[in-house]
């Protein structure tokens, strides 16, 4: 069982929800499934999103995003972003085109292009260029979600940007698994989704897989067809599955992650110098996954005393505790005043050079976790 989120909802130590995680391969572009996500166990509301999204890496990603799209986007372009977050490549985007619209139910800003629950049949059907920027991986069925869109316009332009299995399981990124993530694309299934002549690449150091162009209706149609199939031979189908037991996660990571000990990594991120008081940055599905696996799967007892608190600089995070745990989250700058932690944990190469510089300021130290 694993968390089903991590901190959003979480204002007390005993608040959390558990899940199973049981991955599947689906077709032979070597694309994994949690077959039984649920996605009524996490939530997609105002207390959802996550960072201010300005740091010099984002900034970085999104004038990538935004020269990609550049070439198919003029003045007259009516573009939609289903689950734009901030707001932010909406504001972007404006630059290119007078029609930019966004729908996302953790929006909680005031911009007029951005609707938290307006009705989307308008929207689609008038939209030129349809954008879904880290979306399908978070939805239990995405090919018949996306089908809902293709709709009566199947040249209709679409660029899906999504987390990267190739590079998960290249980096061993172990706690990119986690239960928000029903799906993981590897960019042969995501560009077996667009025809030929579409565009696609890889975003932040390879973390990101993205596809532009026109969608195969069939090749939508046979990814919901073999989902459904897994669905129904769940039961009694177990081959080419990665499976997590109640009582074992070790097989499910040897299979994916053959070359590390998750349980010594683990053991060692939290007690290899008990003199040091750490805190990861960022309390996420990262941060709970990892806490998660060394408390309740490898048995490491005390881990709050190897990491009183977590840092997160979103306000709304601020206050609350990890999820299932009663480690705190705090600012940098109460982290500070109260003398808490000597070190923080960074999980993403990306954002190093960025938190290193942050936490300099208040005399604390950074490295990566792994």
């Amino acid at each position: 069982m694993f968390p089903t989120e991590s901190v959003r909802y979480t204002c007390t130590p005993e608040a959390y929800n558990l899940a199973k995680i049981c991955l599947k391969r689906i077709g032979p572009s070597g694309h994994l499934v949690n077959i039984l996500h649920d996605q009524t166990y996490v939530r997609y509301d105002q207390n959802y999103s996550g960072g201010k999204g300005t740091t010099a890496a984002e900034n970085e990603l999104f004038s990538e995003i935004v020269s990609i799209i550049s070439n198919e986007v003029n003045r007259n372009t009516r573009v939609l972003e289903i689950g734009c977050g901030n707001g932010r490549l909406i504001s972007l985007i404006s630059n290119l085109s007078l029609n930019c619209f966004g729908i996302d139910p953790s929006y909680s800003g005031s911009d007029y292009r951005i609707n938290p629950s307006q009705k989307l049949e308008c929207l689609v059907e008038n939209a030129d260029l349809i954008i879904f920027r880290h979306v399908l991986e978070h939805i239990s069925d995405p090919w018949r979600f996306l089908s809902l869109y293709i709709g009566k316009s199947p040249n209709k332009l679409f660029y899906i940007e999504v987390p990267s299995l190739d590079w998960i399981k290249e980096s061993n990124a172990f706690f990119d698994i986690y239960y928000e993530h029903a799906h993981y694309f590897t960019m042969e299934s995501l560009k077996d989704l667009f025809h030929d002549q579409s565009r696609s690449g890889t975003l932040y150091d390879g973390q990101y897989i993205w596809c532009l162009g026109t969608l195969r209706t069939n090749k939508v149609d046979y990814y919901i067809n073999l989902l459904d199939e897994s669905k129904n031979n769940l039961a009694s189908d177990s081959t080419g599955s990665f499976r997590i037991r109640d009582s074992d996660a070790v097989d499910f990571y040897t299979e994916l992650f053959p070359d590390i000990d998750v349980a010594a990594l683990i053991h060692d991120l939290f007690f290899k110098d008990p003199s040091i008081r750490r805190a990861f940055y960022g309390a996420a599905a990262k941060a709970a996954t990892l806490i998660w696996l060394g408390t309740h799967y490898y048995g490491y007892q005390n881990i709050k005393s190897a990491m009183p608190i977590l840092i997160d600089d979103a306000d709304h995070r601020q206050g609350k505790y990890l999820s299932g745990t009663d480690i705190p989250i705090m600012s940098f700058d109460t982290a500070r005043i109260k003398n808490m932690i000597d070190e923080v944990l960074v999980t993403n190469p990306r954002y190093l050079a960025q938190i290193d510089q942050r936490a300099a300021v208040f005399g604390i130290r950074t490295r990566m976790a792994f």
